[in-house]
């Protein structure tokens, strides 16, 4: 069976995956892999990886699919197939009984081993009290620069994170403040999200954040164009930067 999808929104996702849980595929083997996933009736390709705190999923809607398909394998060695070839065009997935072969414009890219169990990464729903609030076009570029303030110290584990509020975005070190002031107000929890190298790396305008508490645990699922974040936070205040 084969998948032709467009190239360059493929490349940027796995390059966003392979950034997940990096210090932690040796012990957790599971984490080494992009779950891939196609369906025929919408002509859509899925793409999904995790780890310990975070779930990360991409959509390629224009994609042309012979068949359904749930198949994994190690995100590294995908990207590494991948990541010399041009940006533009398209890629042609061939799935055999045990492997995936990358092909452009005809020409062999490389063969990779199907993983040998079923491999499921997924999300799970916002509850319906969860709170849910539509973000500024430019949000994600803000979001971006104040991560440039959060503080590194492995002391100061809530200041890690850029905050979230009904006052808009806030950061800080301790020494230098970054804050922007945003029409939030439907957002009545504090929320602090650190910054990943998984999250950092997408390109992608944030559209929503969706967040909750279940079992003294605060989750948030950010939603962007064709992609989706899933992502495990601290529950605790964010420091009084006013």
């Amino acid at each position: 069976m084969k998948i032709t999808i467009t190239k360059n929104p493929f490349l940027e996702a796995v390059a966003s995956m392979e950034k997940l849980g990096r210090n932690l595929k040796i012990a957790f083997p599971n984490f080494k892999y992009v779950q891939i996933k196609a369906n025929v009736s919408k002509q859509s390709v899925c793409l999904s990886a995790c780890d310990l705190d975070q779930v990360l999923q991409f959509d390629l809607p224009e994609a042309q699919v012979e068949g359904d398909l749930d198949i994994a394998v190690s995100c590294s060695q995908l990207r590494n197939l991948v990541k010399s070839s041009r940006k533009d065009g398209e890629l042609t997935l061939a799935i055999a009984s045990d492997t995936l072969e990358i092909l452009e414009n005809g020409r062999s890219l490389g063969q990779l081993p199907l993983a040998d169990e079923e491999i499921a990464f997924s999300s799970p729903t916002p509850p319906d009290d969860a709170e849910t609030i539509v973000l500024p076009a430019n949000f994600a570029a803000l979001v971006a620069d104040a991560s440039m303030c959060v503080s590194k110290d492995p002391t100061r584990v809530q200041v890690h994170g850029v905050c979230f509020s009904k006052d808009g975005i806030t950061a800080t070190d301790g020494k230098e403040l970054f804050h922007v002031p945003l029409p939030l107000a439907e957002l009545h929890s504090e929320i602090s999200v650190i910054i990943t190298p998984a999250l950092a790396s997408i390109k992608r305008p944030w559209r929503s954040i969706s967040t909750w508490v279940k079992e003294d645990r605060r989750f948030v699922i950010i939603r962007g164009d064709g992609f989706s974040y899933f992502a495990k936070i601290s529950n605790g205040k964010y420091p009084n930067w006013r």
